[in-house]
């Protein structure tokens, strides 16, 4: 379980912060005996369920893995919070295209570290806004 969610973390940064916390949580409740062995069974049933589900959220969205990482980060700042679902899908789209024509690599984590470290996020961002 905790590999996966090592993967997960080199995909989306925020489901990997989320699982990892969840992990972390049930693991410490074991070691201070507040809950046996059949409740953290019960517990990574239950995480295993939400990583499943998590899944199929970029395709529910019609979003890519990448887009899918960026818009969790998104939707998570307060920033944006005044932007429709819709509205934050077109905006992602042209942020990743952007970051895609001048970046070297494609991977999610890549993706956004290249569109803060280059500055295309804010730059994107407020064309789009101002545009649409």
């Amino acid at each position: 379980m905790s590999d996966e969610v090592r993967i997960r973390k080199t995909k989306n940064l925020v489901q990997g912060k989320k699982f990892s916390e969840i992990l972390k949580s049930v693991a410490k409740c074991y070691h201070n005996n507040q809950i046996d062995s059949a409740q953290v069974l019960q517990e990574l049933s239950e995480i295993a369920k939400e990583m499943h589900l998590e899944d199929f959220k970029s395709e529910e969205l019609g979003l890519t893995p990448e887009e899918y990482a960026f818009y969790s980060v998104l939707s998570k700042n307060k920033s944006t919070s005044f932007l429709d679902d819709d509205k934050m899908k077109e905006l992602i789209h042209a942020i990743v295209d952007v970051i895609r024509k001048n970046s070297s690599y494609h991977d999610a984590k890549g993706i956004i570290f290249d569109a803060h470290d280059s500055g295309l996020y804010p730059n994107t961002a407020r064309r789009y806004i101002l545009i649409n």
